[in-house]
């Protein structure tokens, strides 16, 4: 895998992208003269006749007299100078043995007017570590012969359109690759392009290897043949340029220096399957006036947040002290002077005890509220989507005894019936931004055995707590 992966950090073209039409282009260390002269002015390999054949810095262009329809046997058979090619979306057939023992080519796409591939195409291309292909559903996928991708790299990896891996996995020939994966992308938006070594053709920043790195009107998209696992150590760094990046959620880790520097990043949303911030990771990202960071996260590196001198809010949703991630003084060193870190309703005690939390503003949160219960509150006005609390449940969690309800903004009611038998629930906290407690809201809950009502509440329905015989 190793030797995989720097083959195509190494040597991915990337540069060169499918077109119908009269011209093969090529890049190789010299001019190539193909099987017999199969590559000479004159020659009919591609079809109509080659008029011509030049070479420029390391750029191959033949010109045919006509549209190209066919790579031919043997046509580039044995020419270890070839490193990339674009075959032209016209094409419709690729000969046995066209590519035969092209020891140094490292990647190929073949576009989806291929209708059949001849036996021992690429064999023996032994530093074939890419083949992208692009039918995209059962019936156009070309079946082909098991000696086609021959002794090819090893672990080779065969990118094919989003959501068709299964379908490639059941068909003759393409079902032998270990490695069948779809194309995933980060998008971000900059003044201009990203252009650092970490974001390159064939760097594996992300988890899995770049294989595309493409800028238009503000939008950068940079496309891994794999799972988008991590953010990289140093894949941002100094990239001052960006403004806003949009992270998957199959991220697991944002690692050290991630984001070092970007002072124009003025807002991120770090997903819930992050679990590690690392080392230095938002220093210095001085646009950022706000940050969210999801329960998933277990481990905060030292200075993670630090000199981020406009963040001025924090907002963390672990609800009982065993949840709390232990952090160091320095990971919001020098942040904003009046920076509030916003904590779910009936935690505050928990943060002002917590190293590194409690040298913040420390303010209950409205948006959530935790209670204890002697196991997690089921029913759908638990669910997620649901307006039992005012505006939407986004979440919903339990963990050690403590159960947490976040929503998408500050909770105004404790809606009608919302615990009405939860005798299980033992205690909550209502949010200083309720100002109704509806009908039967608390009816039941017998193990409920003291409550404070905030001094915002106006109305307290009929029966709000009926048969509260704990209270």
């Amino acid at each position: 895998m190793k030797k995989l992966l720097f083959i195509l950090a190494a040597v991915l073209l990337g540069s060169i992208g499918l077109q119908a039409g009269n011209t093969i282009t090529y890049k190789a260390t010299a001019i190539l003269t193909g099987y017999n002269s199969s590559l000479k002015v004159g020659e009919t390999t591609f079809g109509p006749r080659i008029t011509s054949h030049e070479f420029s810095d390391s750029i191959g262009t033949i010109t045919c007299a006509g549209e190209i329809t066919k790579i031919d046997n043997n046509a580039f058979q044995r020419n270890p100078s070839l490193r990339a090619i674009e075959i032209p979306s016209s094409v419709k057939t690729i000969g046995t043995y066209a590519f035969y023992s092209c020891t140094y080519l490292r990647d190929i796409e073949i576009p989806s007017s291929v209708t059949a591939i001849g036996a021992n195409a690429f064999y023996n291309c032994a530093s074939l570590a890419l083949v992208k292909v692009n039918w995209t559903d059962e019936q156009s996928i070309v079946p082909i012969d098991n000696t086609v991708f021959r002794q090819i790299a090893n672990g080779a990896i065969l990118l094919v359109p989003a959501g068709t891996v299964n379908l490639y996995r059941d068909v003759d020939g393409w079902m032998d690759f270990s490695n069948i994966v779809d194309p995933v992308q980060i998008t971000y938006t900059a003044s201009a392009q990203l252009n650092r070594t970490w974001l390159s053709i064939g760097a594996v920043t992300f988890g899995s290897p770049i294989v595309a790195h493409d800028f238009s009107n503000g939008v950068g998209t940079i496309v891994c043949a794999g799972p988008i696992t991590k953010i990289g150590a140093n894949a941002f760094l100094d990239c001052f340029g960006l403004t806003s990046i949009q992270i998957p959620n199959t991220v697991t880790a944002i690692e050290m220096q991630a984001f070092y520097n970007c002072n124009v990043l003025t807002s991120i949303a770090i997903p819930s399957s992050v679990t590690t911030i690392g080392y230095n990771a938002f220093y210095n990202c001085t646009g950022l006036t706000s940050i969210e960071i999801p329960n998933s996260v277990t481990t905060i590196e030292e200075k993670a947040f630090a000199f981020c001198t406009n963040l001025t809010s924090v907002t963390v949703n672990w609800p009982n002290a065993q949840s709390i991630v232990p952090i160091g003084d320095d990971v919001f060193q020098s942040i904003a002077s009046d920076a509030k870190l916003y904590v779910p309703m009936g935690t505050t005690n928990l943060y002002q005890q917590a190293n590194g939390w409690k040298n913040l503003i420390i303010t209950a949160s409205t948006s959530t509220f935790v209670y204890t219960a002697s196991a997690q509150l089921t029913g759908a006005q638990f669910n997620v989507g649901a307006t039992t609390f005012g505006p939407a449940i986004t979440s919903h969690t339990f963990s050690n005894g403590t159960g947490m309800i976040a929503c998408a903004g500050p909770i105004t009611k404790i809606g009608t019936n919302a615990f009405y038998n939860c005798s299980g629930l033992t205690s909550i906290a209502i949010p200083s931004s309720v100002t109704e407690i509806q009908y039967g809201a608390f009816s039941g809950c017998s193990g409920l055995t003291s409550i404070e009502i905030p001094n915002s509440v106006t109305t307290i329905g009929q029966s709000a707590f009926n048969k509260c015989s704990g209270l």
